[in-house]
């Protein structure tokens, strides 16, 4: 007898564990309930044991298979991991990251070239978003997130905290100066359109506001706008934006952006590089892992220089 059950019996538990119902699990994977059924039940008889209670048409995993489940989305989750490092495309590898909302126009995605240019046997495609709890997880080999990783398995390193800054374009600044003891009187306030996600994305103005101590004139106008066209906004000057430091920072070198009076609000949320601690195992990883963790440093760096300047 093998020690280990058929790998499409495991990928058939791992979807149904993930969508909680056969019928579900079986239209995810193109195959009949029929034949989700017979794999679950097949699995059962290799390790003796029922996986899933039924109560009706409803099941639920069983308290003691919890940490069985745990290790096969785990392990499996490795399985793709280490086909992709071996699998080539062009003579390159791939890996897949995940980056919130407010990473997309950063330091870190403005950096990935240098990167791939010292690592040209390296392919790196970045998607935007939060775990989603599809079978598009899967494809996902480490993300940035806004809060750690809870998941048994997984490591969450904090790589900085967020702070948000006031910027406008120089020109608006020079004609129509900002004032915060005002409630910035006078100036629109660009606005980020706040989605199903936007726990990921750009915080709004009243609770950035709050985090700085400052009071808003009620006369104020807003302009909203989609989460990743504040930037554009606020460089054509048609009015300020409360954006995260790490966003700003090389708008701020180049002179295309100003900051307002110094002013730094600090968040409650923090950045994490969150993996699986097998990941470890794999050079590709260890180089990227070490890569963001540099430059994350920059990032936190640019916060204490701009407001000790």
């Amino acid at each position: 007898m093998s020690e280990l059950p058929s790998l499409r019996a495991l990928v058939v538990f791992e979807e149904v564990c993930r969508t909680g119902s056969f019928s579900r699990a079986a239209q995810e994977l193109g195959v009949t309930q029929s034949a989700v059924s017979r794999q679950i039940m097949r699995l059962e008889e290799f390790l003796n044991v029922r996986l899933f209670l039924r109560d009706g048409r409803k099941i639920r995993l069983a308290s003691y298979a919890a940490e069985f489940a745990a290790l096969v989305e785990e392990g499996l989750s490795e399985l793709r991991f280490a086909s992709r490092e071996t699998a080539l495309t062009n003579g390159q590898k791939q890996f897949v990251l995940r980056l919130p909302l407010t990473l997309q126009m950063s330091w870190l995605t403005n950096a990935l070239p240098e990167f791939l240019q010292a690592h040209t046997d390296t392919s790196i495609a970045t998607v935007y978003g939060v775990r989603s709890g599809t079978k598009a997880d899967d494809q996902i080999d480490a993300e940035v997130t806004l809060s750690a990783d809870q998941r048994p398995g997984y490591r969450s390193e904090l790589l900085f905290e967020e702070a948000c800054l006031v910027v406008g374009a120089p020109d608006l600044l020079a004609n129509k100066p900002a004032n915060p003891d005002k409630g910035f009187c006078g100036h629109t306030l660009i606005e980020p359109h706040l989605s199903a996600q936007s726990d990921t994305g750009f915080l709004g103005w009243d609770e950035l506001a709050r985090a700085a101590g400052l009071t808003l004139d009620h006369t104020t106008s807003y302009l909203r706008v989609p989460d990743e066209s504040v930037l554009a906004a606020a460089r054509k000057g048609v009015g300020l934006a409360f954006l995260p430091s790490h966003t700003v920072h090389e708008d701020i070198d180049k002179g295309r952006l100003l900051p307002v009076d110094g002013l730094l609000a600090e968040t409650s949320r923090g950045y994490y590089f969150c993996y699986s601690k097998t990941k470890l195992d794999f050079a590709l990883f260890r180089n990227l892992r070490s890569w963001i963790i540099r430059e994350s440093k920059k990032a936190a760096a640019f916060d204490v220089l701009k407001v000790d300047s």
